[in-house]
């Protein structure tokens, strides 16, 4: 993991629990400096990494009720 990678503000992840590519960003979210916010969310659509290719309803569903909880 890069030393100068790091998350700040508010952190939404979303990653496909079958995708081979990218998985969970929890580690991130523990390194020294925080983000201010930090959830994390797992599809299974068994699209891989091409789970987000397209706008699937399977996460742009959990985006939006997130994005309209932080104006809460």
């Amino acid at each position: 993991m890069p030393s100068q990678l790091r998350l700040t503000g508010h952190v939404l992840s979303v990653y496909e629990s079958s995708d081979t590519l990218a998985t969970s960003c929890q580690s991130l979210s523990e390194l020294t400096e925080q983000p201010q916010s930090f959830k994390e969310l797992k599809i299974a659509t068994g699209k891989l990494h091409g789970a987000f290719y397209l706008p699937h309803v399977e996460w742009v569903e959990l985006v939006m009720d997130w994005v309209h909880q932080a104006g809460d």
